[in-house]
């Protein structure tokens, strides 16, 4: 009779070995699971973040070239009014991305009158 206990405690020892050892496998799974979940979470969270980059960067290398083609624009007109700018009859400023040229009115007009000069016919 021993021999028979014997032989139908082993099974179910086995059993529940192998029932606990399903159990935590399952409980590790579910961790795994769950890792997985919150990784693919923060992978999505991370391409919208890369996305937003990718667009402010195209938008702020347009606006670079845009300035930059405003800084040669202005570079351009002052190397050509330079004489004009030394000798005070111009001058010329940016503000806020505005580019404003002066002319001073003894560039144009004789003093007291209302009729273009010589040399600003000639320009």
């Amino acid at each position: 009779m021993r021999r028979l206990e014997g032989r139908v405690r082993r099974p179910a020892a086995r059993r529940t070995a192998k029932s606990e050892n399903y159990q935590t496998e399952s409980e590790k799974t579910a961790a795994l699971e769950k890792k997985v979940a919150d990784l693919q979470a923060q992978n999505g969270a991370l391409q919208s973040q890369l996305g937003e980059v990718t667009a402010a960067s195209a938008r702020l290398q347009q606006e670079k070239g845009a300035l930059e083609a405003k800084s040669a624009q202005y570079q351009q007109l002052a190397s050509t009014l330079e004489g004009q700018i030394k000798s005070g009859q111009v001058e010329i400023s940016e503000l806020r991305g505005k580019m404003t040229v002066k002319l001073k009115d003894r560039v144009l007009f004789s003093s007291g009158s209302s009729s273009l000069n010589r040399e600003a016919r000639r320009r």
